[in-house]
């Protein structure tokens, strides 16, 4: 079976253009605040003195690239010299059950019929069934004395499986002493012929869930900061927008309108720094 899977994940990147290789996803630890943790980008593997952009949670790719409809192995993941603990092992976790769009909608909220396998060689792990229930994953990479890595698993969509876009949420660990997992990550696996539209949809409704996870709390005039100055700008949108509203100015608590909830909210968070 190893070196089955071995053949399959070999003729996948044979038959993938150059150009789609390049997306993968960058790792790195680094210092955040503190407190070591793994962080996710954009890199190439094939330009390693382009410099990569991090921070970045959301990736795309379409299914069927190597041949299989149901079947990818990208993205795929790359460190460069000393972006990792030499000698420790990557690994990752799955964070809740595979999501479908849902074009109706335009969310995330359904749980798909079928289930995501990820495979590496003998070891295999499927999505779950109920929602935010995480399941543990396996080792896929050993990083390199030098503190690089590069390594891509098999993602595979579970038979019979629709067209669509599918949401895989998990994050990315490392074995080494102190440093924390990434940050959720989030990968849009787009299944057979989809608009585009649908897919910019997809993906404009998964940044906003990012953004608003990482706003500052109670900070409404976006400085990066939480002050009385917040409070006053509430004040002068109270009133504003409604229920389920997005984009409402003073609204900080996120339920669409401006009321003194969002007031009571930047009160609570009133010295928190951001920026």
């Amino acid at each position: 079976m190893r070196n089955a899977l071995l053949a399959s994940i070999a003729s996948l990147v044979l038959a993938i253009p150059a150009a789609a290789q390049h997306q993968d996803i960058q790792v790195q630890s680094f210092d955040d605040n503190g407190m070591q943790r793994l962080r996710t980008g954009t890199g190439d593997f094939f330009n390693p003195g382009q410099p990569p952009q991090y921070e970045i949670r959301l990736f795309t790719q379409a299914m069927g690239d190597g041949g299989d409809p149901g079947e990818t192995i990208n993205p795929g993941f790359n460190a460069f010299d000393n972006d990792l603990p030499a000698g420790a092992l990557l690994s990752f976790n799955v964070l809740d059950a595979l999501r479908v769009w849902n074009p109706s909608n335009e969310d995330f909220e359904d749980i798909a019929s079928t289930r995501m396998f990820i495979k590496l060689f003998t070891s295999s792990v499927a999505t779950p069934t109920v929602a935010d229930e995480v399941v543990g994953g396996f080792p896929f990479e050993q990083v390199s004395g030098d503190g690089s890595a590069h390594a891509h698993v098999l993602f595979e969509l579970e038979n019979p499986f629709e067209q669509g876009i599918f949401l895989l949420q998990w994050e990315i660990a490392i074995n080494a002493a102190g440093v924390e997992p990434s940050l959720p990550v989030f990968i849009l696996f787009v299944s057979g012929t989809v608009d585009q539209a649908e897919i910019d949809a997809a993906e404009a409704f998964m940044q906003a869930q990012i953004d608003a996870e990482n706003a500052c709390p109670g900070d409404a005039n976006g400085d990066g900061e939480t002050t009385t100055a917040d409070i006053t700008f509430i004040v002068s949108n109270l009133g504003a927008g409604a229920p389920g509203a997005s984009g409402t100015p003073g609204d900080v608590n996120g339920d669409g309108e401006t009321t003194t909830a969002d007031i009571t909210f930047a009160v609570s968070n009133l010295g928190t720094l951001c920026g």
